[in-house]
């Protein structure tokens, strides 16, 4: 796991409280409009997401390309008046969540590490499903919240003790 350099180890030699702000209240912000407000199955949620996903625009598209297959197959089906089956809504929404998080690695290697794919990306998938449970059932406020608070727990203790 060391061959891949991590983005973020890069950012906390050079800029820590960049990575801080970034982590914390950027990402929240961006993501969960992104990846959950569409998950209440609504037309304009499913919009608003399409929308903002625009912004994630990037090296590693693939995700983000399927991420936008997926939005327009949901906005097919809301507006014919079909409900999308909630569990796959969930699932596949936290699968794109985990995998936009490979940006995370520099200079890896998807044709001879794709195994790795995963693990790299367990962490983020799970928390994609805790996210989403909390604003099905809290509120997108909450998800936000919860969101920055995970990443300060993560980050802060790393900006506090990364020794180059």
């Amino acid at each position: 796991m060391d061959q891949f350099d991590n983005i973020m180890l890069e950012l906390l030699e050079n800029q820590k409280w960049l990575v801080a702000v970034l982590a914390i209240l950027v990402a929240p912000v961006l993501e969960e409009p992104i990846y959950r407000l569409h998950l209440d199955l609504k037309k304009s949620s499913i919009i608003w997401s399409l929308g903002l996903s625009l912004l994630l625009i990037n090296n590693i598209w693939y995700p983000l390309v399927l991420f936008w297959i997926y939005l327009i197959y949901l906005l097919v089906k809301v507006d014919r008046g079909q409900t999308p089956n909630l569990k796959f809504v969930v699932y596949f929404s936290s699968a794109m969540f985990a995998l936009i998080h490979m940006v995370n690695f520099t200079d890896f290697d998807y044709r001879n590490y794709f195994y790795l794919v995963p693990l790299l990306v367990a962490a983020q998938f799970i928390v994609g499903l805790v996210l989403s449970y909390i604003r099905l059932n809290h509120g997108m406020k909450w998800a936000v919240i919860f969101h920055a608070v995970y990443n300060a727990v993560l980050v802060i203790p790393a900006i506090y003790f990364y020794e180059p």
